[in-house]
């Protein structure tokens, strides 16, 4: 038994996105700011020294950052990367770029996939190219004020998609 791995927890989150090529299509304020973000996405070979340091210590691993995953540059690469150090990837995306290939590699390499609930056609679109692909789909859901009736109209009404696996309700995090 490795004495570390109690040091490590079975899920990590990491941010490999810097930039969003999608921030001015959403149609929901971002919670990550990504609009007002630079920079450069994180390089395969920071990702790769960051797996093996996780390399039978961490079960699964939640892509993220300021953008959406499936838009990385290297996107295939990492997830392939992940799975050669037995961790399963997972990332949350809004949905904008999503396409019946990525849904594929998505099936192929990763666990689960979160697409943010925007209310969008490119929502709904996102979901069913998931769906079709055979990828565990959930919904991650933010809660406000202006939100929250749309929120209970869908629970009292069945009103998400069929075949979703989970609805998750988030709230904004404070900032500073």
């Amino acid at each position: 038994v490795d004495p570390f791995m109690s040091c490590f927890p079975s899920l990590i989150d990491i941010g490999i996105m810097q930039r969003c090529v999608c921030a001015k299509n959403c149609n929901v304020d971002c919670y990550q700011k990504a609009i007002d973000r630079s920079g450069n996405n994180m390089s395969i070979a920071d990702y790769e020294l960051i797996m093996q340091q996780c390399e039978r210590k961490v079960l699964q691993v939640a892509l993220g950052g300021a953008g959406d995953v499936d838009t990385h540059e290297n996107f295939e690469e990492i997830l392939k990367l992940t799975r050669k150090y037995n961790i399963i990837p997972n990332f949350t995306t809004s949905g904008i770029a999503m396409t019946p290939e990525k849904a594929k590699i998505c099936k192929k390499y990763c666990g689960a996939i979160a697409v943010s609930e925007h209310n969008a056609e490119y929502t709904d679109k996102a979901i069913d190219l998931l769906l079709e692909a055979g990828v565990k789909t959930n919904i991650h859901y933010i809660l406000s004020n202006k939100t929250i009736d749309d929120a209970i109209f869908k629970l009292k009404t069945n009103g998400f998609k069929k075949g979703i696996n989970a609805v998750v309700f988030l709230l904004y995090k404070p900032v500073g």
